[in-house]
C-alpha cells in the first residue's frame, strides 16, 4: 500500500496557572495548523475543515479567555519557539517564560483515501506528554467531521481529568463503579472490537486522482420472496441478500488501465476492442467501459484494487483455478442476484419499480433511452452514464456491455428455503454473465441468464464493482452501561414535568423530542439520583443557565470520565445494537427475522408501542431495531448544515432502517422533534 505521511501541527496553549486579566478564566491561545504538503490540495482544504472542527469543539466553549491568533503567533515568535521541536528542552523554558503550563501537539498520516488524526498533550512543567489520543478517519466531509468530532470529544474529556479549571462535584452519592439496582434497567457492556460500514458510495481516488464515472449505489439488506420463471428469484426460492454496493457504472477503460499498469506483468493492460477511431464524437474514449476482458482479468484487477485501498482480496488465483470469498470486504464483480437486484432497482418493497425488467424503462421501446443496444448503438460501445439510469441511479445495467458476475453457471434451484446470499454451484466450468451489450435486441431483460468459459474474451462483455458492506473500519468501545429500554413517556415526564409525545402511553417510548431535549433529560435525571452531569456549556451543568434550547446549545460538550447519564456514541450503541460480544452477526437486533424483534412498517399499525414487547438481543436489550429511532451522541456538518445521529430505525419505516449496520443511520437537525424519535441512555463504566 502506497503510503503517504503528512503531519499537521495542533497547537492549543492553556495557561492553567494564570487567569486572564478580569475574566476570572484560564487563558487559551490557538495557533494555526501546519502541514508539509502544500502541493495536495484536498490535504489543505481538509486541513482547514479539521482545524476549524478542533476549534469548535476545543475553543467555544466559554471556559477560557481566547487570545487572538496574531497575537499568539507574536509571542511565539518572540521567543523563537519553533515548532518543528516544541518538546525540547530549550523550548519548554520559552514556554515556561510564556506561564504556559500545557501544550496540546498533534500529527495526520494520510494513508490512502484516510487519516490517522493524532492529538497529544504536554505537560511544560516536566516536558512530558501526558495524553494523547488517535482516530482513522475517512477524507470525505462527512467522515472528517464525525471522526474529528469524535475524536475532539474523547481528548477534551480527557483534558477536563487533568485540569483544575472545571470544579466538579464529586461529592455526590453513588460514586460506585459497579452495576447499580436490578430494576433499573441498566444492562453492563464489555467493551470491544467490532467491524463498522461507514463506506463511501462517492467516486473512487486511486494514488490521489479522484476518477470520472467510478460512484457507486448502495443497496440495502433485503429478504427476497420468489415470483415467476426466470431470473434469480424463483418461485419457492427466498434470497437473503446482504448489504452491499455496487458501481453506477461499468467500469471504465481508463480505471481499468490505472489498475492493471500496476499488476506485474499484466497479460493486457489495454484489452479494450472499442478504440478511439470507433468512438463516438462527443464522447470520450477513457469512458467507454473496459471490454475484452476474462474472469481472470477481472478477478486480478479487482484483487489489486483492493490491496490498494487496503481491503481484504476476495479472489484465490491458482495457476487455472480461481475461487472467491464474498465475505471480504475488498472489491470485487456482483453476484447474479445482487447483479438483478440492483437492475430491479434494488427494493422488493418498491412495487412501482421493483417488477421492472427493463431496468427502469417500461418497454422496449423505452429502453432505447436507458441503454445502448443493437438498434441504436452501431454496433459500439459508448461513453458510460449517457442514457437515462433505473430507480437506484445505476446506469447500463442493460445495453453498452454485458457484465460478469461472480457465480459459477448453473440450474437455479427453485427447493423451497431462504438462500443466504447464493453464488451458485461448489464446482463448475463456467461463470454466469448477465445484462445485454450493444448488439443484443431488446429481448433481453434484467432476468436473462448468459454463461461462458473464464477464458473467453468478447468485444460487449465487460464487469461492474460490488463490495460486500460490514467490515470497512474497526471501531473499538469502553465498557459502558445501557438501559435495556428506550427512555418511557412515563420515566421522561416523571422528570421533565411533560409529555410531548404524538403517540400517548405511559410504557410507549418518549418521541417528538429534539436532541437538545434528550440531552436536559440526562442532565436533569443524573441530579436526580445524585450523580454528576455528563453535558456542559459556558462551565456549567445546570441546563437552566444554557440560555435558549436550540442553536445557543450547540457547543455542549460531554464528559465522558463522570458517572451521569448521556446519550451513546454511535459507535456504543451499534456494538451494543449487534450483541456486544455475544453477537450472533444477525441482521436486526436479536434475530434475522424483523417480526421476532421489532416494530417496524408492516406490522405496526401506524403507532409506536410498549417497550420490551418484542425478544431482546444477546444482551437482553430491548427494541435496538424499530419502534422509535434514538438520538446519538455525534453530530457534524452535512452540506453546511450540522446534523445529529439517529439509530435502529422506527414503527413508521421499512424494515431495512432497522438493522444494526449503517441502514439504520439517518441524520436529523438536532433541534428537529418528530414522533419517530426518542433515545436511550447509557453511562460510562468507570
Amino acid at each position: 500500500m502506497k503510503k503517504i505521511l503528512v503531519f499537521i501541527t495542533i497547537f492549543a496553549v492553556f495557561s492553567m496557572a494564570v487567569l486572564a486579566e478580569g475574566t476570572g478564566l484560564p487563558r487559551l491561545a490557538v495557533v494555526e495548523f501546519s502541514i508539509n504538503d502544500e502541493q495536495n490540495t484536498k490535504l489543505v482544504n481538509d486541513s482547514v475543515a479539521i482545524r476549524n472542527q478542533v476549534l469548535s469543539n476545543m475553543v467555544k466553549t466559554g471556559q477560557y479567555d481566547v487570545i487572538a491568533r496574531d497575537e499568539v503567533d507574536r509571542l511565539l515568535e518572540n521567543q523563537e519557539i519553533q515548532s518543528s521541536s516544541i518538546s525540547s528542552n530549550e523550548n519548554i523554558q520559552k514556554l515556561k517564560l510564556l506561564n504556559i503550563s500545557y501544550l496540546v501537539t498533534g500529527s495526520v498520516d494520510a494513508i490512502d483515501s484516510e487519516y490517522i488524526v493524532s492529538i497529544r498533550m504536554l505537560d511544560v512543567s516536566t516536558g512530558r506528554f501526558i495524553h494523547s489520543d488517535d482516530e482513522l478517519i475517512g477524507n470525505t466531509a462527512t467522515a472528517l467531521y464525525k471522526g474529528i468530532g469524535t475524536l475532539v470529544s474523547r481528548f477534551m474529556a480527557a483534558l477536563r481529568s487533568e485540569s483544575a479549571q472545571i470544579v466538579v462535584d464529586r461529592s455526590a452519592a453513588n460514586q460506585s463503579t459497579t452495576r447499580t439496582a436490578d430494576n433499573d434497567g441498566m444492562v453492563f457492556v464489555q467493551g470491544g472490537t467490532f467491524y463498522t460500514d461507514n463506506c463511501s458510495t462517492g467516486a473512487l481516488i486511486v494514488d490521489g486522482v479522484l476518477l470520472e464515472k467510478t460512484d457507486f449505489s448502495e443497496i440495502s439488506s433485503s429478504t427476497i420472496f420468489g415470483n415467476g420463471k426466470d431470473g434469480a428469484f424463483i418461485d419457492g426460492r427466498t434470497v437473503f441478500l446482504s448489504h452491499y454496493i455496487i458501481g453506477k457504472y461499468p467500469v471504465t477503460q481508463e480505471l481499468y488501465k490505472v489498475i492493471v499498469s500496476q499488476i506485474p506483468d499484466a497479460k493486457y493492460p489495454s484489452p479494450s476492442s472499442g478504440k478511439k477511431d470507433s468512438c463516438t464524437p462527443g464522447e470520450k474514449q477513457e469512458l467507454r467501459p473496459v471490454e475484452n476482458v476474462d474472469y481472470f482479468e477481472v478477478a486480478a484487477f479487482c484483487n489489486k484494487l483492493s490491496e490498494i485501498h487496503g481491503l481484504e482480496p476476495v479472489f484465490t488465483i491458482n495457476g487455472d483455478t480461481i475461487t472467491f470469498d464474498i465475505t471480504k470486504n475488498g472489491w470485487r464483480i456482483p453476484t447474479e442476484a445482487e447483479w438483478e437486484c440492483a437492475a430491479r432497482g434494488g427494493d422488493p418493497d418498491d412495487e412501482i419499480n421493483w417488477n421492472n425488467i427493463y431496468a427502469g424503462a417500461s418497454n422496449t421501446t423505452d429502453l432505447l433511452d436507458y441503454g445502448w443496444i443493437k438498434e441504436n448503438s452501431n454496433n459500439v460501445t459508448h461513453e458510460v452514464g449517457l442514457k437515462k439510469p433505473n430507480s437506484r441511479g445505476i446506469y447500463d445495467i442493460m445495453g453498452n456491455v454485458m457484465e460478469w458476475c461472480i457465480d459459477v453457471y448453473g440450474p437455479i434451484e427453485a427447493h423451497s428455503g431462504v438462500y443466504n446470499n447464493p453464488t451458485g454451484p461448489a464446482t463448475g466450468t463456467e461463470f454466469v454473465c448477465r445484462g445485454s451489450g450493444k448488439s443484443h435486441l431488446p429481448t433481453v431483460t434484467v432476468k436473462t441468464r448468459d454463461h461462458d468459459l473464464p477464458t473467453k474474451y468478447y468485444s460487449d462483455v465487460g464487469f461492474r464493482l460490488c463490495r460486500t458492506i460490514g467490515r470497512e473500519r474497526i471501531a473499538t468501545v469502553n465498557s459502558f452501561y445501557i438501559c435495556d429500554h428506550e427512555v418511557t413517556q412515563n420515566e421522561y415526564e416523571s422528570i421533565m414535568g411533560i409529555n410531548p409525545s404524538h403517540f400517548v402511553g405511559g410504557t410507549h417510548p418518549i418521541e417528538n423530542v429534539t436532541y437538545f431535549d434528550a440531552i436536559e433529560y440526562c442532565n436533569k435525571l443524573s441530579l436526580a439520583q445524585g450523580l454528576t452531569p455528563c453535558y456542559w456549556l459556558n462551565g456549567s451543568s445546570d441546563t437552566s443557565k444554557w440560555g435558549e434550547k436550540g442553536s445557543s446549545w450547540s457547543d455542549v460538550l460531554c464528559y465522558f470520565d463522570v458517572n451521569g447519564y448521556r446519550l451513546p456514541t454511535e459507535d456504543e450503541w451499534e456494538f451494543a445494537a449487534r450483541g456486544g460480544k455475544k453477537s450472533q452477526g444477525y441482521l436486526y437486533s436479536g434475530s434475522n427475522n424483523i417480526e421476532n424483534v421489532a416494530w417496524y412498517d408492516k406490522n405496526c399499525d401506524d403507532t409506536t408501542h410498549d417497550v420490551m414487547t418484542k425478544l431482546p438481543n444477546e444482551l437482553r436489550l430491548y427494541d435496538m431495531s424499530g419502534n422509535v429511532y434514538e438520538w446519538c451522541w455525534e453530530w457534524y456538518e452535512i452540506d453546511g448544515e450540522f446534523r445529529a445521529v439517529v439509530r435502529g430505525g422506527s414503527s413508521l419505516l421499512r424494515s431495512y432502517t432497522c438493522c444494526t449496520d449503517s441502514q439504520s443511520i439517518a441524520y436529523i437537525s438536532p433541534e428537529t422533534a418528530f414522533f419517530v424519535i426518542g433515545f436511550r441512555v447509557v453511562r460510562s463504566a468507570q
